[in-house]
């Protein structure tokens, strides 16, 4: 036999969720569920960068790609060619 609910008990309202509560919400059942599994590193160069992030302005920082000088402008290029142009007066 179930018990009736004593009167004046009310059961807990249920909470109305709004949309950014959702949205956090569903963030930490991310961050839970990366907790719980991590997934395969796929990048150290990147994982290297994130390592000692502790704002979300650094982590957006390390999470961007560092911009690489083309191969033309590179300084290893540039001394390579004023080592060609050396060789050459000499020659």
């Amino acid at each position: 036999m179930v018990a009736a609910p004593a009167a004046g008990a009310t059961e807990p309202p249920t909470a109305v969720l709004t949309a950014s509560d959702h949205q956090f919400y569903r963030l930490a059942e991310l961050v839970v569920s990366v907790a719980r599994a991590p997934p395969a590193r796929v990048d150290p160069v990147l994982d290297r960068r994130l390592e000692h992030t502790t704002t979300l302005e650094e982590v957006a920082t390390a999470a961007v790609a560092p911009r690489r000088l083309p191969v033309a402008e590179s300084e290893e290029m540039m001394s390579l060619r004023q080592g060609v142009d050396r060789l050459q007066a000499l020659a």
